[in-house]
């Protein structure tokens, strides 16, 4: 199983901390001008779309309720018969992550770069096997109940910065 809350964590400089509380499953703290989210060992492993509202839940308060709902419902349904508590954020662990979420934002950008590529052959087929080449300066028109496989050929890159 793979941990999508650490991960989620890691990348917007969030530690993350697993518990065993009795009730408390959820909760912020912030340590050393971090922001820190609780979390008891029944969520490590839980799946993307909860790890996501995890996150949300605690860095975006005008979704907080749709997040709370997912989160909710999860736990009705995977743990029907279990008593737990969820405490919310508050003011300064939004704004701690915030700045998080913006720098590594802004880190990212720099790292990425646009590349633009020639596009020498295009090939398609259909559902039934029939292949045929586009130029790639025409358009490739579908019709809703085709199914395509289309596979683009591009130039090599021949300048060293990429």
């Amino acid at each position: 199983m793979y941990d999508y809350l650490l991960e989620f964590c890691k990348n917007l400089d969030i530690n993350i901390i697993y518990t065993n509380n009795n009730l408390t499953i959820l909760s912020f703290s912030v340590n050393k001008g971090t922001p820190t989210i609780r979390v008891h060992n029944i969520l490590k492993n839980c799946p993307e779309k909860i790890a996501i509202a995890i996150i949300g839940y605690f860095t975006e308060p005008e979704h907080k309720d749709a997040h709370l709902n997912i989160l909710k419902n999860y736990m009705k349904e995977e743990f029907p018969y279990m008593k737990y508590k969820i405490t919310p954020p508050n003011k300064n662990f939004k704004e701690l992550s915030d700045k998080n979420i913006a720098c590594i934002s802004k880190g990212q950008e720099e790292k990425s770069a646009l590349i633009e590529l020639n596009i020498s052959n295009i090939t398609v087929k259909d559902f039934y096997g029939n292949i045929s080449d586009v130029n790639p300066t025409e358009s490739i028109n579908i019709s809703e109940n085709e199914f395509l496989e289309i596979e683009f050929i591009v130039d090599p890159i021949t300048n060293s910065n990429y």
